[in-house]
This record gives structure tokens, sequence and C-alpha cells, in this order.
């Protein structure tokens, strides 16, 4: 297994801990049809600029979901969490290790963290935020487009619900790549400019 990605990046605490309540308001929502839809699913299209479909499959939204509960937080604002105005995955690391620091040492996974995996040679991948402090690489996570229950290994699902995760293992075809480490000191945050697109 390649070497995981430890991304810190700094925040204030206080968007943390909103954004914590927002996620946790939406834990059990579920998809209208199976189809990647519901009133909160179209809610997440509208913020990336992407065009929802009542009919017909809508775009996946596990990095969606994360990054409206932060932006919701932050006062509708982008401002300091830059990075997570994409809907893809891999986009959202690559534009973190531009705004935040590659750690040199392998960091403690931590109450909101988020933890992403990727298939390997594709820009496919799945995120979780964890939803406590993990023991080891083992803990609870809160990820949208997966599926109920604590167990099994399932990653293209009906909701958002709380799962049981070993990072030292894959989902399926998705093997553990990055982690964003939130540093909650008062940081200076340095202007991030991205690549002008959301998706």
């Amino acid at each position: 297994m390649k070497k995981v990605k430890h991304i810190i990046i700094p925040i204030d605490r206080k968007v943390i801990d909103n954004s914590f309540d927002i996620m946790e308001s939406q834990i059990g929502l579920q998809e209208r049809t199976g189809r990647n839809d519901g009133p909160h699913i179209e809610d997440y299209h509208a913020l990336y600029h992407l065009r929802y479909k009542s009919k017909g499959k809508n775009y996946p939204y596990c990095q969606m979901a994360q990054g409206y509960w932060l932006y919701k937080a932050n006062g509708d604002s982008w401002e300091g969490i830059e990075f997570m105005k994409t809907a893809g995955t891999m986009r959202a690391v690559r534009w973190a290790l531009k705004q935040g620091k590659l750690s040199d040492n392998e960091l403690p996974i931590k109450k909101h963290d988020l933890l992403y995996w990727k298939k390997p040679g594709t820009a496919y991948g799945h995120v979780e935020r964890a939803y406590n402090d993990f023991d080891g690489l083992s803990g609870r996570t809160i990820g949208a487009n997966t599926s109920n229950g604590l167990k099994g290994s399932q990653r293209e699902g009906d909701g958002i619900f709380e799962r049981y995760r070993d990072f030292s293992k894959p989902i399926g075809s998705l093997h553990p790549y990055a982690i964003i480490h939130w540093d909650l000191t008062e940081i200076p945050v340095t202007p991030f400019k991205n690549e002008h697109r959301v998706v």
C-alpha cells in the first residue's frame, strides 16, 4: 500500500464545530429514488453549480456533502476552505496540497479529520469524516453517498450514515490515500487560487 498523504489545513474551531452540528442534522437522510437525488442532494448540486436532474442519475455527492457542511458553517463562504470548492475527491486532495502543509510524519486520526480513499490509476475516490478520535487506524465516520450500518465495505450507497472504518484497509477497489488534518490554532490562512472550476 502506498504511503498515505497527511495534509494539515488551518481552520477556525467554530467552523469545525458548527459544521459538525450541520452534518449531524443530516445523518440518516436518504436518496429519494436511489439515483443520487433528493432535496438535500439538490442543494449540494446548486452550491457546486452542477445540473440536478429530477429524472436520471445525478453526480456522486460524498465530497459535495462535506463541502456543503463546511461552507454553511463558514457563513456561506469558501474563504479559508477553498480546497473544498470542488465536487471531486481527488481534486480536493490536490488543492489541499497547495493550500495546506504536507506532513513528513504519520499523524493520528482525530475527530473531524477527512479521510480519502482512491481507486489506483484513476481520479475516482470517496471521502468520509471522522466522527471520533480513532483508535489507531480504526474508528467511526460519517459519510455521504454510502450505505447504512457499521459493517460492510460498500461505498456507493443511498444516504448519509455512520460507518465503522479501518483506514488500513480498502473499501472495495478504493485504497486509503490521504487524510486532511485540521489545525485548530490561530494560523493565518494563505490566499489560495483554484483552477476556476468546481468539478
